[in-house]
């Protein structure tokens, strides 16, 4: 997967400015490599080069994937980027469906000419139908994304891989999600997927068609979550919750939360109440102005996996020194987790939990999170345990605007 040799659009050049006011559309003069350096003649060249070499290796593979991402910069201020191989007339699908159903623009995107800047994707949409409101993170993000989903895999039958996101731009304020599909199978004409939205601003968001099983999970929210369905927020989800007083838990100043238990708690809800639902991706960050709200997408698809019903047992780590685990303790892996944290990584058990906001806390020392992560994966391995997602973004908290945290 990368960018190919994408040709400039019948829309690129003069034609493209009629009617789109200079400042709203993306500058192509200049790439950067990051926020404080350019790139040189000599950087292009070499990027030019690696990119070829990326498109003759993606050739070879047989599995095609694909990428699309949605950037909300402001309400109604919004891009779209599309990279990987072209397979099955996707991208024709693809623009057909971003200009008539999401009135997108399409835009240069840029080639492979070495006199040209670097193109930093396939396709590029101008998609002013990204809404946003408020300070507290509120966006149709979840919303769009579902519809893209349902998109991309009942009509088009690829099957949903990976939803990521998280905040970028200088301050933050801009806000992006990814999601990549792969090679397209019949199965997914007939399976649904919901998304479910955990705010800790108070509020829960639902997205998807299945009206059926969303009634019941309306039901479980209302009895397990105080929840109250409000309306108004039709342009932003499906169905949207304020949940009761103390159901989002915070303290501290590294970060404390309930967000962990509450999404295993979720995920059990589905697996236990929706007949044939599982967990497929799961994206957790800071969202608001302030960048202070916390936010977990959970997306289930119903697809009678053989093995739906294995109960999920999360663990967070994060650099502010904790590691916390939520979920059932299936044949003694509380223990032996346990043991290995202590012997292997030398953390400490016994922390003090005042108001749980998890099943079991340690006291780590944090190290690199990759290697962390390799680590954990085969220890869950050599029990009989699967990854299912692993989830990690930089999280503001009091006192540390960067503190890193992982999902697994």
């Amino acid at each position: 997967m990368g960018c190919n040799s994408s040709q400039a659009t019948a829309t690129s050049g003069p034609e493209a400015a009629a009617g789109e006011d200079s400042a709203e559309r993306p500058t192509r003069g200049i790439s950067q490599c990051s926020s404080a350096s350019h790139l040189t003649d000599a950087d292009v060249d070499k990027h030019h080069e690696r990119l070829l070499k990326l498109k003759e290796l993606d050739q070879a593979t047989k599995i095609p994937f694909i990428l699309v991402e949605l950037r909300g910069c402001g309400d109604e201020d919004g891009y779209i980027e599309i990279c990987g191989k072209d397979e099955y007339g996707v991208y024709e699908a693809l623009d057909n469906f971003l200009q008539s159903q999401w009135h997108c623009k399409r835009m240069d995107a840029g080639d492979m000419k070495k006199n040209t800047p670097v193109p930093f994707c396939d396709k590029l949409y101008r998609w002013k139908e990204y809404r946003a409101q408020g300070s507290d993170g509120t966006s149709n993000m979840g919303l769009a994304t579902m519809q893209l989903v349902d998109f991309m895999c009942n009509t088009l039958c690829w099957t949903l891989g990976v939803i990521n996101g998280g905040n970028v731009g200088a301050h933050g304020e801009i806000r992006e999600q990814q999601v990549i599909f792969k090679a397209p199978h019949p199965m997914n004409m007939v399976a649904g997927h919901i998304m479910i939205e955990l705010r800790s601003a108070g509020y829960i968001e639902v997205c998807g068609t299945d009206r059926e099983d969303m009634d019941i999970l309306h039901n479980y929210l209302l009895e397990n979550f105080n929840a109250k369905p409000e309306r108004g927020h039709e342009q932003f989800c499906n169905r949207y919750y304020s949940c009761g007083d103390n159901i989002f838990k915070e303290r501290g100043k590294a970060g404390e939360n309930n967000l962990g238990l509450l999404t295993v708690q979720m995920c059990d809800a589905v697996v236990d109440k929706l007949h044939g639902w599982s967990l497929v991706t799961m994206n957790g960050g800071n969202y608001g102005e302030a960048g202070t709200h916390r936010e977990q997408q959970l997306v289930f698809r119903c697809d009678h996996h053989p093995l739906r019903e294995a109960p999920p047992g999360p663990e967070s780590s994060r650099d502010g020194g904790y590691i916390e685990i939520c979920g059932r303790d299936v044949e003694g892996i509380y223990d032996k987790l346990g043991h290995f944290l202590e012997q292997e990584w030398k953390c400490s058990s016994g922390v003090e939990l005042r108001e749980a906001f998890c099943d079991k806390k340690f006291k780590w020392k944090s190290k690199d999170f990759t290697e962390s992560a390799a680590e954990l994966t085969e220890f869950f391995h050599k029990q009989g345990w699967q990854m299912q997602v692993c989830s990690q973004g930089t999280v503001k908290i009091k006192g540390n605007p960067d503190s890193r945290e992982q999902q697994m």
